[in-house]
């Protein structure tokens, strides 16, 4: 038993994207205190809460994804975590390259990261599943009129109970990961959020990570604002997604 947990800490090695914005920080942050090694990439030099951190290309760039597999094979990686939309973009045709080199990458098929992470195809689906939405520039921000949240929720459509963890955090102008708390009750609004934002997750038959952000209606109607196939936008990762996704991860390691 104790040489399978040694094992487990040896291969907890995690690469995270998009070092520069906040999710990244917030997502590294997470698994460096869970004991991960983490190793940051970016265009721009931002090392924080990374044990190694390497310049790459801009996730928009073709040669994006040969630089991470390159240093998936140098840093033995078994996790790839995509924190901007682009880069999850990028990297979602070449799923099985990542897995070929022992290293779990949890994205939908490369069609549905670009309906998800594009505000002029999405809303398409979830009218037709009379879900109420209404896009808006850069996923919200907290800009327009009504409550905003961004919800999360690790998804595994293959596992008994395919909702594994999830979160609800309210948004300000002035919000930031740092600033907001993780509360075990959810208040009635938040678990309106949550509801519609599994639902979107299922209808997506999403295997990995979906953030949503979502407006409160005057009529208290929850709006679909944006989505997001990543572990967060502007809020922190929670312990709960987190604890998703470490499952997910635990299944896929040899025996």
């Amino acid at each position: 038993m104790g040489s399978k947990n040694v094992l487990k800490r040896l291969l907890k090695r995690v690469v995270v994207t998009g070092m520069a914005a906040e999710s990244g920080v917030a997502v590294a942050a997470v698994f460096k205190r869970h004991q991960w090694l983490v190793v940051g990439v970016d265009s721009v030099y931002s090392p924080t809460h990374v044990h190694q951190f390497y310049l790459i290309s801009s996730g928009t760039r073709a040669i994006f994804h040969e630089e991470m597999l390159l240093i998936v094979r140098r840093e033995k990686s078994t996790l790839v975590l995509p924190s901007r939309p682009q880069d999850a973009l990028a990297l979602a045709p070449h799923s099985r390259e990542f897995q070929r080199l022992g290293s779990s990458l949890y994205l939908p098929a490369p069609q549905v990261v670009e309906e998800l992470i594009d505000p002029a195809i999405w809303p398409r689906r979830l009218r037709r599943a009379e879900i109420a939405v209404e896009p808006e520039p850069g996923m919200g921000r907290a800009v327009g009129n009504g409550r905003f949240y961004e919800a999360s929720v690790c998804v595994d459509v293959r596992a008994p109970h395919a909702i594994l963890g999830s979160s609800v955090f309210e948004l300000f102008p002035e919000s930031s990961p740092s600033s907001l708390a993780f509360r075990a009750e959810r208040r009635k609004d938040e678990i309106e959020v949550e509801e519609i934002v599994r639902r979107v997750a299922m209808i997506y038959q999403v295997r990995g990570v979906l953030t949503v952000h979502v407006r409160m209606s005057a009529d208290g109607v929850p709006v679909i604002a944006g989505l997001a196939p990543t572990p967060c936008v502007y809020g922190p990762l929670s312990e709960g997604v987190y604890e998703g996704l470490r499952a997910m991860w635990e299944r896929d390691q040899p025996e």
